[in-house]
């Protein structure tokens, strides 16, 4: 296959987006991407403060990655006489001196009168303190600022490293990942040189955190996580420790590797119960009902309520938001729409609360993919567009590769076969690059299928082999393992194999079967028509068997294509 160049999909979108109007919109430590052939992100958590002494260099903590300039600064402007700027910054402090006494919890406003009286040691305290009530009430915007304010009042480069890893952080939230990284980059430099060693974990955990959302390979990611638990665990810290263990399981799903990332899910679990850190526990029950989804859908939906409990009980809306998204994934799978989307809702409802773009992306895309197993393909593709949008704007790369395989099956289910091969190419290519063991099996017979269904034949059994290559060793159930089925049960039904064709299909449906209702009823529908010729009973079954249940929950394209398996 050939990597299609991004200008085309660029070209693609503006082109597409012309012939319908636009989507409504709204506003996931493990928010699903759910697509019915799964992406996860992790939340963000406060940064420990008391930065270290030192003294000041010639060169403070250099960002050759990105300039910073304060979008609000209260500085007096450079025509100011210095008798009268005097006067002035004399003036803020008797206010900000007034405030103190008489309200000392207006910290923002004594934050501002400080820096612009010229405390520098009281304008710092503040702006940090305030910032960090900003993060808490999702004011991201406004906590960005005040730590504007304590960058440029930091006394010390300890203190300014510790104001740049709270910057990443709110930059983080918001989706500028490069900014994120490059604030990171800055300030671990100096700490790996100066600082307490235990002091650089969690910036160097935030680090990879953020590399992640920018496309870095999964195992690298899942080394360097690897590496950094190994020295948590050296230097007893085990907050840090439950905070990696969430990232480690994250990137052994994202290779493929369920076994382990339940392991490592299950043990941050009990370390995070030990510990009695709500946060951190949430984050990692969440973490363990993904592993679990496709094994035991009602215990992953017990593990996602126990941790929306947990997050409700302390204010979490973004822990809130991703459960709700985990909860309608899981009733997506069902094939219960209403509750479904009444999940969905409630997650856009507490995306938009905590003002983050990444959940609001994420629930546009879950509400395509039901909209396409409903065969609502115009609502389909105003949804995928319009998170592919978001997450282009974040610079999201695994989230924009989750956006085109949802494309590319929105064009071969609408039978524009070209366009579906084309985008099929693109995330194929896309989950090479990050590694994701799921997308890349699933775009890859997704290709062959496609190019099947144009009388491709040697090029799709191409794609055949090199996906049931990398399904080797993978026994459990995957959404996008129904394409790498359908793709092998067609093409050895094409070599007059039909008896093998069979028992493979048969084998499929009895592994989809228990935890994706949409996945069997779509492979079943799909390799019916292959039996062309063969024994009737057996598509005459296959029929029987899906036919009323996939009518009853409204998969209109699977019924369709059942109707039409039992006329020939």
């Amino acid at each position: 296959m050939t990597t299609v160049p991004p200008v085309w999909l660029e070209a693609w979108l503006s082109t597409s987006r012309t012939s319908r109007q636009p989507a409504s919109t709204g506003e996931s430590h493990d928010s699903r991407i759910h697509f019915p052939g799964d992406g996860r992100a992790d939340g963000t958590g406060a940064y420990g403060t008391a930065a270290d002494g030192g003294s000041m260099t010639t060169n403070r903590l250099e960002r050759t990655h990105t300039q910073l300039r304060p979008t609000s600064d209260f500085r007096l402007p450079a025509d100011t006489g210095d008798v009268l700027a005097h006067r002035i910054r004399r003036v803020h402090e008797r206010v900000a001196q007034m405030t103190e006494r008489r309200t000392p919890t207006a910290i923002a406003e004594l934050a501002m009168h400080y820096d612009q009286g010229g405390c520098t040691d009281k304008a710092y305290q503040y702006a940090l303190m305030a910032s960090e009530h900003a993060r808490i009430a999702y004011a991201h915007q406004e906590a960005q600022e005040l730590l504007q304010i304590a960058e440029r009042n930091a006394g010390s480069d300890g203190a300014l490293a510790d104001v740049r890893i709270r910057m990443a952080q709110v930059a983080e939230v918001t989706g500028q990942f490069e900014e994120a990284e490059a604030l990171c980059d800055s300030a671990i430099e100096w700490m790996l040189m100066h600082a307490d060693p235990r002091r650089t974990i969690a910036p160097r955990r935030i680090r990879e955190r953020i590399r992640s959302a920018l496309g870095q390979p999964a195992r690298q990611t899942l080394a360097a996580c690897i590496t950094l638990d190994e020295e948590a665990k050296a230097r007893g810290l085990d907050a840090e420790r439950v905070a990696l263990l969430t990232m480690i399981s994250q990137a052994q799903s994202r290779l493929g590797e369920r076994g382990a990332a339940e392991r490592s899910a299950s043990e941050g679990v009990s370390l995070g119960e030990r510990l009695g850190d709500v946060g951190l526990l949430a984050d990692n029950l969440v973490r363990l009902g993904v592993t679990r989804e496709t094994v035991a859908s009602d215990e992953a939906r017990g593990l996602y309520r126990r941790a929306l409990d947990l997050y409700t009980s302390v204010g979490d809306f973004r822990g809130q938001a991703r459960c709700h998204n985990n909860l309608g994934i899981s009733h997506q799978l069902r094939g219960e729409w209403s509750s479904a989307q009444e999940e969905f809702d409630r997650a856009i409802a507490a995306a938009r609360s905590a003002g983050m773009r990444e959940i609001w992306g994420v629930a546009a895309l879950n509400s395509g993919v039901m909209s396409l197993k409903r065969a609502e393909y115009d609502r389909a593709g105003d949804r995928f567009g319009e998170a592919l949008a978001i997450f282009a704007a974040m610079k999201d790369t695994e989230r924009q590769m989750y956006a085109v395989y949802n494309l590319a099956h929105l064009e071969r289910e609408r039978s524009d076969l070209d366009a579906a091969t084309d985008l099929y190419d693109v995330a194929c290519a896309m989950s090479r690059s990050i590694g994701q063991s799921d997308v890349d099996i699933g775009a890859r017979a997704g290709y062959g299928l496609a190019l099947l269904d144009q009388g491709k034949d040697v090029a799709a059994r191409v794609a055949s082999l090199e996906s049931a290559e990398r399904l080797r060793g993978r026994a459990e159930w995957f959404q996008g393992r129904e394409l790498a089925e359908a793709l092998r049960i067609r093409v050895l039904a094409l070599d007059g194999r039909t008896a093998d064709a069979q028992r493979r299909l048969d084998d499929a449906l009895a592994l989809a079967k228990p935890t994706d209702m949409y996945g069997a009823a779509w492979l079943a529908a799909n390799c019916a028509t292959a039996f062309d010729g063969a024994d009737r009973s057996y598509v005459r079954g296959l029929i029987t068997e899906y036919s009323s249940g996939a009518k009853a929950v409204g998969y209109t394209a699977i019924v369709t294509r059942l109707e039409a398996a039992a006329m020939n």
